[in-house]
């Protein structure tokens, strides 16, 4: 894949057996074991906003096999799974708990991150 590729923003299908058989074609579509290898760390985004089942929030499962394959094709390599929930009578950890990330996170030796509460650290890039 070609710079050029990756600006126009690319989109990869597949068809779905399950999550452990469909993501891994994907990442090695989207050549992302080349774009992440000299990468030391990588923040996985959900969306969890609400303790809602999926396809309302991103199923834990698709998460577990993006974290499989991620560390397949990338030795080494620092899983966050990071999300900010919108709710105001329970925080993020509460979500984390409810929808099997705290779990899975135990299970997988992955981070999780509150980003409601995390530093805000703004970067930039001057070609964008």
């Amino acid at each position: 894949m070609n710079t050029a590729e990756v600006q126009k923003g690319m989109v990869y299908v597949s068809r779905f057996h399950s999550w452990e058989q469909s993501v891994g074609p994907l990442l090695d579509a989207a050549g992302l074991a080349d774009r992440l290898a000299k990468r030391q760390t990588v923040l996985i985004k959900p969306n969890l906003v609400e303790i809602k089942q999926p396809p309302i929030t991103t199923p834990v499962d698709l998460i577990a096999a993006l974290a499989d394959g991620l560390r397949e094709r990338v030795p080494g390599i620092r899983l966050i799974v990071g999300e900010g929930n919108g709710a105001t009578d329970y925080d993020t950890w509460q979500t984390f708990r409810a929808l099997g990330y705290s779990s899975l996170a135990a299970g997988q030796d992955l981070e999780l991150m509150d980003l409601n509460t995390e530093p805000l650290v703004e970067l930039s890039r001057p070609e964008c």
